[in-house]
């Protein structure tokens, strides 16, 4: 029997169904002769994932499907990882449509699900012919969420590195930034804040409101999966062919309102209805900016974000 160990922090909301579908993954690799050992990290584990892998101490596995971005963004957690891993880019096929190559990073990183980040108002007679370019440089009211986590992040990375640091400040002279994007979207939905910037799987659920996308794009906050050299290609396939199956992708398609990257997977009806255009930072940007900066600002403009 082989042992290949997984680090799983993924889609919190979903992730319920998320761990069943996992534990059968578990039982069909038994019979092929592997192992499969799955730790789960995010909210409601001990620890986000990337906090884990800072430590010192951090045993590394051999398989990641993370959604915490800071694990490939920073390059204190990347480092460890990098020289390791396999280019998983020629396994599968990946869409060249629903935004999906702005999410692409190279050989080492396969795009698994992007959630997409769009704007939700109270307001059913507001115009939404707005980008996040204006809100930010203009410090219109916004509510976004997910201090601690990719979302908030992604948004304030995304701003900076798009239209520049000014335009990042100016994001929050009027913005409400919750622990949670859930938190956010109740801020627009009861009429606190006219306007939230928050996943399309609460932006689009219901009709106490209107969901439409960025003109200049909705904010993708991708997972990733990696595997490192610490097991074989024939058994890392095994396992990825179980994750990306079209019954597993489809749940996150029309459950999640997720966009699923994979070739032959299902298109996000509502994102190719509304605009499938994507925005994230660009790895020169990652690259240019080192976390130490970006930490700084972002803790100065959140005093109560951890600090890294």
């Amino acid at each position: 029997m082989t042992d290949i160990s997984v680090y799983w922090n993924n889609i919190c909301v979903l992730h319920r169904q998320e761990l069943a579908y996992l534990e059968t993954c578990v039982k069909t690799l038994r019979h092929e002769g592997i192992n499969l050992r799955v730790e789960s990290f995010g909210l409601g584990y001990p620890m986000h994932m990337s906090d884990y892998l800072r430590k010192p101490d951090a045993m590394l596995p051999d398989i990641i499907v993370s959604a915490d971005l800071e694990v490939f963004e920073d390059h204190r957690v990347f480092s460890k990882l990098e020289s390791d891993l396999l280019p998983l880019r020629g396994w599968y096929g990946v869409k060249s449509t629903e935004g999906v190559p702005a999410v692409e990073r190279g050989d080492y990183l396969l795009p698994f699900l992007v959630i997409p980040l769009v704007f939700f108002t109270p307001d059913m007679n507001r115009d939404t012919a707005l980008s996040l370019e204006e809100v930010a440089k203009q410090g219109l009211p916004v509510a976004f969420g997910g201090i601690n986590n990719s979302a908030a992040k992604s948004v304030v990375k995304t701003v900076w590195n798009r239209y520049g640091l000014d335009a990042a400040r100016s994001l929050f002279r009027q913005a409400a930034v919750t622990g949670m994007p859930v938190q956010a979207f109740q801020l627009a939905k009861t009429k606190a804040k006219p306007l939230a910037l928050v996943p399309s799987l609460f932006a689009v659920n219901t009709t106490e409101g209107k969901a439409f996308c960025p003109s200049d794009g909705a904010v993708a906050v991708p997972s990733y999966i990696c595997v490192r050299n610490t097991v074989s290609e024939d058994n890392a396939k095994k396992v990825l062919d179980l994750l990306s199956s079209k019954e597993f992708l489809t749940f996150f398609v029309e459950k999640g309102n997720l966009i699923s990257p994979l070739a032959g997977s299902p298109i996000q009806r509502w994102m190719e209805r509304h605009g499938s255009k994507l925005q994230i930072t660009s790895r020169k940007w990652l690259k240019d900016t080192r976390p130490e900066e970006f930490y700084r600002f972002y803790c100065e403009m959140i005093p109560s974000a951890d600090r890294h």
